[in-house]
């Protein structure tokens, strides 16, 4: 009998949490949402959260607002959220290599990606590419790899900041192909992506902040796909 009884009462509990649940997301959003994007306006994941707090800003009909928290390869807007109360609107519209592989490179860890944060959805996936100076006399990847051999640690490329995908696939093509291209880290993809000359002569991003016109190539091992613009 006490079993019985202690059983209801964990269903009468249980009912009661289900209806508060659906209560609380019948009335949200009841106000402003706002996106932490961690890397500066221009480059591709700003350019995503964009297009997605448009697309929530009609189907809510409450202004979705997008705040733009460069630094550290995304980890000082990762930590502006996590710091936020936990009541939906506060979101980070971030990447896996900010989200994942940034907190892994520094120690301390300013948050556990997996502890500090819950998942909504995955929005999109896509190659890399590799974007070259007009100046770099290469003009497919064969040539800008017989470039950095023939020039050892004198050939830059940019990155929007350490542990970023840019950054890792120029570190797996030079652990490839046997280069010493070096990493200039910066902000975000627009600034890094203005490979001016004298500073860095190639760059590694996605298609959306790169032009149509590419050669697609594929690196020996398969996981990274890289291109040259001509």
């Amino acid at each position: 009998m006490r079993q019985w009884k202690l059983v209801l009462k964990c269903l009468l509990v249980a009912a009661c949490a289900l209806l508060y649940g659906t209560a609380v997301a019948q009335t949200y959003p009841a106000k402003v949402i706002r996106i932490v994007v961690p890397f500066p306006p221009g480059g591709p994941t700003d350019l995503y959260a964009r297009v997605i707090g448009q697309k929530l800003q009609e189907a809510w009909g409450q202004p979705v607002i997008i705040d733009n928290r460069p630094g550290g390869t995304g980890l000082l807007g990762s930590d502006i959220v996590r710091q936020a109360p936990a009541d939906g609107y506060t979101l980070l519209f971030t990447s896996n290599s900010a989200h994942v592989m940034g907190p892994l490179l520094r120690e301390p860890r300013s948050f556990d990606p997996v502890r500090d944060f819950t998942p909504v959805s995955m929005v999109i996936r896509y190659p890399m590419y590799i974007l070259v100076n007009a100046g770099v006399p290469a003009r497919s990847l064969g040539e800008l790899i017989a470039l950095a051999k023939a020039r050892p640690a004198q050939l830059n490329y940019s990155s929007v900041g350490t542990g970023s995908g840019g950054h890792l696939a120029c570190e797996l093509l030079n652990v490839e192909a046997g280069t010493q291209i070096v990493h200039v880290p910066y902000k975000g993809a627009a600034p890094a992506q203005t490979l001016p000359d004298g500073w860095v002569e190639a760059q590694f991003g996605p298609l959306a902040s790169t032009a149509p016109s590419l050669i697609e190539l594929r690196s020996r091992s398969g996981n990274v796909s890289f291109a040259l613009i001509q």
